[in-house]
């Protein structure tokens, strides 16, 4: 598993978000990483280490729910797509109910982890999760996610994890850069 068992390096840097700094340990250097693909690794689903990066929507994102904290609080919460987990962080600090943090990368879902632990905060209920076949075993009243429709081919698989997962007055959160 990438990150796992190659020697990456990695940095912690801190991150401002409102009152909030929350410090997050990322990979110091993405092409080291992207190295360390194998051909044979992109071929089986195109995996790129997308969730090394922070990206500019889970920021506006994290920016959003501090803002809009009753959409957030006493709420079971789904993530999908964690990446570094600042997103999730934030999420954690306004209190929902039940909160189950998603990736389909291995690696995502343990550097979220660690970020939980460096925040001070108790290791986060995490879940791999592929969206066209989602295994989860009840509904939400969210569903959180930044930068996930970055490829068509992901749309209807989340629509039926969406009609299937979400409940009746539930809401959906995205945030997207403005792909077409």
């Amino acid at each position: 598993m990438v990150g796992e068992t190659l020697p990456i390096e990695y940095i912690i840097k801190d991150y401002a978000l409102g009152a909030r700094t929350f410090r997050l340990k990322k990979v110091k250097n993405l092409d080291q990483l992207l190295e360390h693909i194998s051909d044979e690794l992109f071929a089986q689903d195109e995996r790129l280490p997308y969730w090394a990066e922070l990206w500019p929507s889970a920021i506006g994102l994290s920016h959003f729910l501090l803002t809009h904290s009753s959409l957030i609080t006493g709420q079971h919460v789904l993530e999908l797509g964690v990446g570094l987990g600042l997103t999730s962080l934030v999420l954690q600090t306004l209190h929902p109910s039940i909160l189950l943090l998603t990736d389909y990368e291995e690696s995502a879902l343990r550097l979220t982890s660690e970020n939980f632990r460096l925040n001070g905060f108790v290791a986060p209920r995490v879940q791999l999760l592929d969206w066209r076949q989602p295994a989860l075993s009840q509904p939400f009243e969210r569903i959180v996610a930044s930068d996930i429709l970055y490829e068509q081919r992901f749309f209807l698989p989340l629509i039926q994890l969406f009609k299937k997962f979400l409940t009746p007055d539930g809401r959906i959160i995205i945030a997207e850069p403005n792909r077409s």
